[in-house]
């Protein structure tokens, strides 16, 4: 019996942080598969860190189109039609890289999503698709991030 719980701890200890890199990617597909943007507090929360859904949602206060709104920064276009969509993930236990890479109206685009890895998961904690970056747009500071 001590056996089974020593050797069910130690499996538990060396598959969950194989777990928690394979989330940050999982968390990007899931914010690829809503319709658009997220725009209510509950999904903005569940995807993005808490200074940088904090600064979302000053953002887009009032309907008004801000940095964030303007079109959709998954595709960093207003218009889309998406094929050949491929994600990739560099991650490790406290932050990670995912990049997706996609055609639009056949043209190649690459954005790319910083992942900080908090108590409650996997977050956001920037979007950089070509020529832009969200923290930048809404004047947060790269570091410190509140993840």
């Amino acid at each position: 019996m001590r056996k089974w719980i020593i050797g069910t701890i130690a499996l538990a200890a060396l598959s969950a942080p194989a777990t928690a890199q394979e989330g940050a990617d999982r968390l990007v597909q899931e914010l690829y598969k809503l319709e658009s943007i997220p725009t209510n507090s509950g999904d903005i929360d569940r995807f993005f860190a808490r200074d940088l859904a904090r600064a979302i949602k000053r953002d887009i206060r009032g309907g008004e189109v801000g940095e964030t709104n303007g079109g959709d920064y998954r595709y960093n276009a207003q218009d889309f039609k998406i094929t050949d969509l491929k994600f990739e993930r560099t991650t490790n236990r406290l932050g990670g890289v995912v990049t997706v890479s996609f055609k639009n109206f056949d043209k190649p685009e690459t954005v790319t999503y910083a992942m900080c890895l908090a108590r409650r998961g996997w977050r956001i904690t920037d979007v950089r698709p070509t020529g832009w970056a969200m923290r930048d747009a809404l004047k947060l500071p790269s570091v410190p991030v509140d993840c």
